[in-house]
């Protein structure tokens, strides 16, 4: 582990205190934005771009629901 100075204000502080290993803390802090970040990147490359929640289709942005009209259909 690599040591790092944090300053804290006179709240920030107490509330420090409050924590049995504020480290410790700190770190689980750190990866849960991690893990959020992540997991956010991977929605974003899957997800349709109408938000509406589904999957996209291979090789497009939108899900089956959301295709704009006459979008994908063969000649």
């Amino acid at each position: 582990m690599r040591p790092i100075n944090v300053t804290l204000d006179s709240v920030t502080w107490e509330y420090a205190k409050e924590k049995t290993n504020f480290s410790a803390w700190v770190r689980d802090q750190l990866r849960s934005e991690r893990n959020k970040r992540e997991t956010s990147i991977r929605r974003i490359d899957v997800e349709c771009v109408m938000s509406c929640g589904r999957m996209r289709l291979d090789g497009w942005m939108f899900c089956r629901t959301c295709l704009p009209e006459g979008v994908g259909e063969e000649e």
